[in-house]
């Protein structure tokens, strides 16, 4: 049974023109861009490995596919949509990090003895104009799209919002010692 999903988009090597907008880019969007500029120039070079983005920026429980952000689709070149999807463990152990310290969380993801993953490559999605001008609406409509195929919700919610929620559980009164050592015992 599938329990989580995440998603990515790599970069197509397809020749296609930047489009010349200006956005305020952060350090890993600009990178990005470059990778991707360079693929475009040459994507013949087998030194030029394809790209892989993760635009939600973290994982998910897979009951909604989060806001993906939008350093992927500035330069305007067509994406290559992947969907992940893992399997629930037989300890109930869950790949995507959800609710719990992070320590406690690798601890079990390096003891786990195996993690099952479903990878599903959808066709190749190329940018209308508009989307090319525009990369919050290429992200946005590459989410829905996926989120279509995973069939699930897209949301607004991002990555600081699934941050907030975090905290907010993990600066509650749960001892998580507690929790781990019930989860050590025979059939939880």
């Amino acid at each position: 049974t599938s329990s989580t999903s995440s998603s990515s988009a790599s970069s197509s090597s397809a020749s296609n023109s930047t489009p010349n907008h200006s956005i305020n880019m952060s350090g890993a969007s600009r990178e990005i861009v470059a990778y991707q500029n360079s693929l475009q120039r040459d994507p013949n070079d087998i030194s030029l490995s394809p790209l892989i983005v993760f635009p939600e920026s973290t994982t998910s429980n897979g009951t909604a596919l989060l806001r993906f952000y939008s350093g992927a689709f500035i330069s305007g070149l067509p994406v290559q949509p992947v969907l992940l999807r893992y399997a629930q463990s037989s300890t109930g152990f869950d790949v995507c990090w959800e609710s719990v310290p992070i320590s406690w969380h690798l601890g079990h993801l390096f003891c786990n003895s195996g993690i099952e993953a479903e990878v599903h490559y959808l066709p190749l999605y190329t940018p209308t104009q508009e989307e090319k001008s525009d990369p919050q609406l290429y992200a946005r409509n590459v989410q829905a799209y996926m989120a279509e195929q995973l069939h699930v919700p897209a949301t607004s919610l991002s990555r600081l919002h699934k941050t907030a929620y975090h905290q907010r559980i993990l600066s509650n009164q749960i001892r998580w010692t507690d929790h781990a050592s019930r989860m050590r015992r025979p059939g939880y």
